[in-house]
């Protein structure tokens, strides 16, 4: 629809109408993001913790240990919630009867878990002890119990239709993306935070007495959930005074406007070339080449020629 037959008395409350008609389109995020972490972000958390080694045993002469009991969590699996009734008959859990219990609206993890015994002899080479599995994997062990958002792919609510959910004691407008923990409804409030690994660049504030007129931050990190997020700043002195570039003058010295970089692990501020040179880039040229992305010429306003 082109903006010249758009009518905006009638329209823009179509437009909202439709945005609004998608199924779950003010919690999709939360959803997605729940679905996320069970099936990624927690085996990635297992995966960095593997394996846990047991030894015992250390000999000099082949420089390790001689017995070891390795222990290498595998795949996990998150059943659907469950609850085991006192006369031990378990059955499915629903939100609404969470609630009027007062239960946690949870499900089960499960694990399979390799665990292998390592044995070496006085040159260090491994050694089988007759009759006696050395490696075995055991499987779908209980790991702990999850709490499951509501309507996420967990949930028993995620592919029942209205009609149902109206059956089942639940709201046919809820679109869930909370959880339910002894009996209360609680949510996880989403919050806003700075993009890494972008640069932003502003002034300082106007009440503010910083020397420099602009600074450049980008909060540096691989991977933020399991990598500490390092800042760095790049900053640019104000222009300097008639007095401070007189004084200059008188000895010698050049006045004008600086970089400085602000980096973790350093008490103060280094100026930007010392930074380049500490990294290995040494001549002037290489290092405005690198600033300004094509080869450097003179530069009349500059005052220089690197060539």
């Amino acid at each position: 629809m082109s903006t010249d037959n758009f009518n905006w008395d009638v329209d823009t409350w179509t437009t909202l109408d439709s945005y609004f008609a998608q199924n779950k389109v003010l919690t999709q995020h939360q959803l997605e993001s729940y679905n996320d972490f069970v099936d990624f972000v927690i085996p990635q958390i297992i995966e960095r913790n593997n394996p846990v080694i047991i030894a015992t045993d250390y000999d000099d002469s082949i420089k390790d240990f001689k017995k070891k009991y390795v222990i290498e969590f595998l795949q996990t699996y998150l059943s659907k919630p469950l609850i085991q009734e006192n006369n031990d008959v378990i059955k499915p859990l629903m939100p609404n009867e969470a609630r009027l219990r007062g239960l946690t609206y949870s499900a089960p993890m499960f694990i399979d878990v390799k665990h292998t015994l390592i044995l070496k002899d006085d040159s260090g080479k491994e050694k089988i002890l007759p009759d006696t599995p050395m490696s075995a994997v055991e499987t779908k062990i209980p790991f702990f119990k999850l709490p499951v958002m509501l309507h996420s792919k967990y949930c028993h609510l995620s592919d029942r239709n209205e009609t149902s959910l109206a059956e089942m004691g639940e709201c046919e407008y809820d679109q869930g993306a909370y959880f339910v923990v002894n009996g209360g409804e609680k949510v996880i409030v989403a919050q806003e935070r700075v993009a890494e690994n972008q640069v932003f660049v502003w002034p300082p504030s106007k009440s503010s007495t910083s020397k420099f007129s602009h600074e450049a931050e980008i909060k540096s990190s691989i991977d933020q959930r399991f990598y500490p997020v390092k800042t760095n700043k790049v900053k640019l002195t104000k222009e300097p005074s008639a007095k401070a570039i007189k004084d200059s003058l008188v000895k010698g010295n050049v006045a004008g406007r600086t970089f400085r970089v602000q980096m973790p692990y350093l008490k103060e501020d280094i100026p930007l070339f010392i930074m380049f040179r500490a990294l290995g880039i040494v001549t002037e040229k290489e290092i405005y080449e690198i600033i300004l992305s094509f080869p450097a010429q003179w530069d009349p306003k500059l005052g220089i020629h690197v060539t």
